[in-house]
């Protein structure tokens, strides 16, 4: 299982630079990162038990997910 921390970190490697935002989503089974609106890159999300990262997409997404999904300050691991 992948800590918050660590998936804060994966997606910042998944970028390099280009500044992930202080804001995640919690989707339940997953964290999605956004980036700052300047580097014009689609949202990493990151599995919670495995680890794995893929581009987020919110259209491939049930309703239902992203009516339930929190967010969550993550300025502490940035």
């Amino acid at each position: 299982m992948v800590t918050l921390k660590e998936a804060v970190e994966i997606a910042k490697k998944e970028h390099g630079d280009l500044g992930v935002n202080n804001k995640a989503s919690d989707l339940g089974e997953a964290w999605v990162f956004d980036y700052k609106e300047e580097a014009d890159i689609s949202p990493t999300m990151v599995e919670k038990n495995t680890g794995n990262v893929s581009m987020f997409f919110p259209p491939d997404y049930p309703d239902e997910i992203m009516d339930n999904a929190k967010e969550i300050d993550i300025s502490q691991f940035l």
